[in-house]
């Protein structure tokens, strides 16, 4: 770690920022029991539309904590935060030790494509720099382009001694405490030593493109005392959308899938003072969704079948590490060609939907949901009691060691257990030590065997997802339910290009709802998760924080307003699995995909073609089902945009809705909060409500895919009510901006509900 004592060039700039402080309590890398400390937290805004850079990272200090100067790339806001978190701590160490920073991402595409933010790759986290999209379903983070930067690769034959060259989305590799600044790229934060590093967030966004969508790679390069440092982050409320060579027919180009949603890799350390080995990255990955198979229509008016495959050889999340024959510092003596999993991260919540093996055939190699992760990494439980929970949704087949049929293709990495590797008193780390002495020039393959921990139990799925044949009916996992596959399933999307809906959100009575645990402060006090892979000496906690804006089980991946739990109860168990939660009603249509956008181009996304008038609303049956009259209502709120289309407050409220939402004693608590104003009218620009239906028919039973029940399971039952929008180019052109519903439900069982707030951008 390098002190440094002279204050840097433009640190007089800080006297000119004025920064708004909100005093809170943050956890940090919490053990059981342990109170969060105090922090102050400053914030960012980037629109990667029609935010603007400053050229100079430090003159961009008057943008912080100001929603209406966004960032134009998510790099040049993380920056600026850094540096300025760096500017804050030198003036008053005692003061600002614990700040950290928040970068809240507006709806669009981040990337160096046409329309796009301009972010090159990596996009690099910072240390005590958190990144959070106002909706996973519309901030895209696209791949596509030659950068590369070497990676640990889990494969013998294709890494050298620099690592493989590969297109990386996000990179956690610099954002401990000991990184070096980004401008200028020397040096790193001087926190006192007493300072824990920080777990940074990475929440709601669409990975798409690239070979590692998510990067976790221990750094060689870093001195004796700062190779200590572990990697830290946490990964939720995501889309890892994997399909590979995938039209975008809005853009007209082709997407190439990842090899990897995240990787994790470590290189081995030969220590000067007689420590070698691994050094663990607790690293937590939750409610995120790996889309590796798509069910849909090849072409306009085709047969619906599987289409948009992942890579064969793909792997939703792999922990290995490195299996070349580095000479730099010191021979690496763990050349293992089968590159092990030796980390403890918690992985928790995710859904990994993969595509089933047909009839009579077999993969030469086969997508994975999983590689180097063993049960203990994936079981979890509240509070340090009761048993383990596995929580995550894949199909069994596709966690292992390898992903070849035949057990001679690429990828490997084999889950192990391993013995305590110690680097400094007080701390322990259950890593494997399968070393040998000798000198420079041995490099070879290990045998497992007497040296190196026999493999643990492979995780075991929450439910299995149907992994094929097709026929015959009745084979045992289920299929999750996605709202755009039934939607080209069900619905005639004529003309070009809807006849392909990209939407990852859960149907209603899907099976995986409920499946996942939760936390929640408003039943025990300080609530934590704990890894079943801990060990006594230093357990591997999860403890969500109580500020808001860094909770990960507040918003679920739909948007604004919309609740992560719903259902929950005293067991901790309700959560949705994946990166959404099913509510009491789920709005659809011809959107643009990748946006919110109905019928026209907008400043979302400039090259989409128009759309139909036509809107899904789809309401879970137990709701409006039965003999009883049913109304369901839709209110709704629209906000024209003046050209040229001004900088939108859009994280913290959609324009005319409550700015804080009104809770009707009559509706049950998790649907009892009302966001839209019913008047006046004229403020809203429609009527109140926009749509009614009574007594809604047309109960729909649905099983996924086609042939009827082959996976086994129970249909999905739900009313999807279609109906023409009400604010279509043509009825109300002037309409250019916001397009908020909420839906009212007058029962069978007697309660009304509120559903939650979804909004949109035209």
């Amino acid at each position: 770690m390098k002190i440094r004592s002279s204050r840097r060039p433009w640190q007089w700039l800080l006297s000119l920022a004025v920064v708004a402080f909100t005093d809170a309590r943050l956890g940090a890398t919490p053990q059981v029991g342990q109170q969060d400390p105090q922090l102050l937290l400053i914030k960012a805004w980037v629109d990667p539309v029609f935010g603007v850079d400053p050229v100079v990272p430090s003159t961009g200090f008057d943008r912080i904590n100001d929603e209406g100067q966004p960032f134009r790339t998510l790099q040049r806001a993380m920056d600026v935060c850094q540096i300025f978190l760096d500017q804050q701590y030198q003036s008053d160490p005692a003061m600002y030790e614990t700040t950290q920073a928040i970068v809240y991402a507006l709806p669009g595409l981040y990337g160096q494509h046409a329309q796009g933010s301009g972010d090159a790759f990596p996009i690099r986290m910072r240390d005590r720099v958190h990144l959070q999209g106002v909706n996973s379903r519309t901030c895209i983070i696209r791949g596509g382009f030659s950068t590369k930067i070497p990676v640990i690769w889990p494969d013998q034959e294709r890494v050298g001694i620099s690592g493989y060259p590969a297109e990386v989305l996000v990179d956690f590799s610099e954002s401990t405490k000991w990184s070096p600044l980004p401008f200028p790229a020397v040096g790193g934060i001087s926190w006192s030593p007493i300072a824990v590093d920080v777990p940074e967030m990475l929440d709601g966004f669409t990975f798409q493109g690239g070979d590692v969508q998510v990067l976790f790679q221990s750094d060689q390069k870093f001195n004796v005392a700062s190779s200590f440092v572990e990697l830290q982050g946490r990964v939720s409320n995501c889309v890892f959308d994997m399909r590979h060579n995938w039209r975008d027919r809005l853009a007209d180009s082709v997407i190439a899938g990842p090899f990897f949603g995240v990787l994790m890799a470590k290189h081995w350390f030969d220590m000067t003072d007689g420590f070698s080995g691994y050094v663990d990255q607790p690293i937590v990955i939750h409610n995120n969704t790996f889309i590796m198979a798509q069910w849909g229509k090849p072409l306009e008016g085709g047969n619906r079948q599987w289409v948009n495959d992942s890579r064969r050889d793909a792997v939703g999340i792999i922990d290995c590490t490195y299996p070349g024959c580095d000479k730099w510092p010191v021979a690496k003596r763990d050349v293992d060609l089968y590159v092990r999993g030796v980390g403890n991260p918690m992985i928790f919540n995710n859904l990994f939907r993969t595509r089933p093996v047909p009839a009579g055939g077999s993969w030469a190699t086969k997508p994975m949901a999983m590689l180097g992760i063993d049960a203990g990494d994936t079981g979890v439980r509240v509070n340090g009691t009761g048993p383990f929970r596995q929580t995550n949704v894949f199909a069994p087949g596709r966690v292992g060691a390898n992903n070849a049929a035949s057990g001679s293709a690429t990828f490997f990495s084999m889950a192990v257990s391993g013995v305590t590797f110690a680097f400094f008193p007080g701390a322990t780390y259950p890593l494997l030590d399968c070393s040998h002495i000798g000198s420079m020039n041995d490099c070879f393959v290990l045998p497992m065997g007497p040296d190196c921990s026999p493999a643990p139990a492979l995780p075991s799925p929450a439910v299995d997802l149907w992994d094929g044949p097709v026929p015959p009916p009745g084979v045992a996992g289920i299929d999750p339910g996605f709202v755009g596959e039934y939607i080209v399933t069900r619905a005639d999307w004529a003309p070009s290009p809807y006849w392909e809906c990209r939407d990852w959100r859960l149907l209603p009575s899907s099976p995986i709802a409920n499946l996942g645990v939760f936390l929640s402060r408003s039943a025990v006090n300080n609530p934590y998760l704990t890894a079943a892979n801990f060990d006594p000496v230093r357990p591997r906690v999860f403890e969500e924080n109580v500020r808001a804006e860094l909770l990960a089980f507040d918003l679920d991946g739909d948007g604004w307003g919309n609740r992560r739990v719903v259902g929950g109860n005293a067991s901790w168990i309700g959560v949705d699995v994946g990166f959404d939660e099913v509510h009491s009603f789920v709005m659809a249509g011809s959107y643009g995909n990748d946006s919110f956008s109905h019928n026209q181009p907008t400043f979302l996304n400039p090259v989409a073609k128009a759309g139909r008038d036509l809107r899904m609303v789809i309401v879970p049956a137990s709701f409006v089902g039965g003999a009883q009259p049913v109304d369901v209502k839709v209110y709704a709120t629209q906000w024209p945009i003046p050209l040229p289309i001004p900088t939108m407050p859009g994280w913290s409220q959609p324009p005319r809705t409550l700015g804080l939402p009104v809770a009707d004693s009559s509706k049950p608590v998790e649907y009892n909060l009302r966001y839209i104003t019913f008047t006046p009218p004229a403020q809203q620009q429609v009527s109140v409500p926009m749509w009614s239906f009574g007594s809604p028919q047309g109960l729909t039973a649905f099983y996924f895919p086609e042939p009827t029940a082959a996976t086994g399971q129970a249909p999905l039952t739900f009313i999807p009510i279609p109906q023409v929008d009400a604010e279509t180019t043509a009825q109300h052109p002037q309409f250019t901006g916001y397009f908020n519903s909420q839906v009212e439900i007058q029962a069978t069982d007697g309660l009304g509900r509120w559903s939650n707030l979804q909004w949109e951008y035209r």
